[in-house]
């Protein structure tokens, strides 16, 4: 029997100003937007059938939650924050220095967190261990914004971005990866969410080492055009219709605007155990009718990889 997706996620590009075709209309959505109409959006996506946020650990969006927790404390949703917000670390260490970019980002933790953060930098940082220095960032970056979350939301899962995701897979950093999805599993009892552009290289990376899907999370691009889509759209699209055990979350299925929203329900609806998806949108009509569209479209649904 067909059922709706399992998961249609609100992302955050609009609100952040990140346009992957053009970074002058990415500016002038961004002129439109402020926090409270983040809140209007937001709200609106969850009444027509978001149900959850994708968002990257902008500061922007700590003062979005802060404040839709005062005016909408029984909203309920599910968090998927992705980490590392690496433009805004960029940048604000060239204005302050590595020692005042991290005391900034310190000074927004409660103090429990900062308790966290300091045992856990310490060990780090006495041992050198770059995998407890990930599981210090992780914390530091995840505590700010559960703190000021409105009650109700729901951790769910934690990606890591793309950038180091897919330098891993470069690399061959299979304990970098393997760490990760651990420390996420065990410290927040949620799936490990990891996004990139190289599904089909991920999955070969995890065949080739032994490791297993259970307990993660991939966020990659499905899409009619094919973009973003490597080595292949028709790679990607085998290896999808062949692991059924992988949690998959389809992005960009609009191809940053270049496929209108039917064309992607409908191409999204023929592509086998995918039952999840993520979309930005920038206004409440666009919400409306791209949620709505989404709900409306049926598949066959699979229970989610047991946690």
């Amino acid at each position: 029997m067909a059922k709706p997706l399992e998961r249609v996620l609100i992302g955050d590009n609009p609100f952040i100003g990140v346009d992957h075709l053009s970074q002058d209309r990415a500016r002038e959505k961004l002129t439109l937007l402020n926090v409270q109409k983040e809140i209007s959006v937001l709200q609106t996506a969850f009444a027509n059938g978001a149900s959850g946020f994708v968002f990257s650990t902008h500061p922007a969006h700590l003062e979005a939650f802060s404040l839709l927790a005062k005016e909408n404390p029984e909203l309920s949703f599910e968090l998927y924050p992705l980490l590392p917000y690496a433009q805004g670390y960029v940048r604000s260490a060239t204005e302050k220095g590595m020692v005042g970019m991290i005391s900034e980002l310190f000074g927004q933790l409660s103090w429990g967190g900062k308790v966290k953060a300091l045992v856990g930098g310490g060990i780090s940082t006495i041992t050198a261990n770059p995998y407890k220095m990930l599981e210090t960032f992780v914390d530091m970056e995840i505590g700010r914004f559960l703190q000021v979350a409105p009650p109700k939301a729901k951790l769910k899962a934690v990606f890591l971005h793309e950038i180091i995701v897919d330098l891993a897979l470069s690399l061959q950093l299979r304990e970098l990866l393997e760490r990760y999805v651990s420390y996420i599993n065990g410290q927040y009892h949620v799936k490990a969410g990891l996004v990139t552009r190289n599904f089909e290289r991920l999955v070969q990376f995890f065949e080739r080492n032994g490791m297993s899907f259970d307990n993660t999370t991939i966020m990659t691009p499905f899409n009619k055009a094919g973009f973003q889509m490597n080595p292949t759209k028709e790679a990607c699209e085998r290896v999808l219709a062949q692991r059924s055990d992988i949690d998959v979350i389809a992005m960009s299925i609009l191809a940053a605007g270049m496929i209108r929203l039917d064309e992607a329900v409908g191409y999204i609806e023929n592509l086998p155990n995918l039952t999840s998806v993520v979309v930005g949108v920038s206004s409440e009509e666009h919400a409306v009718k791209t949620f709505q569209a989404l709900r409306a479209r049926p598949v066959e649904s699979r229970p989610l990889v047991a946690r």
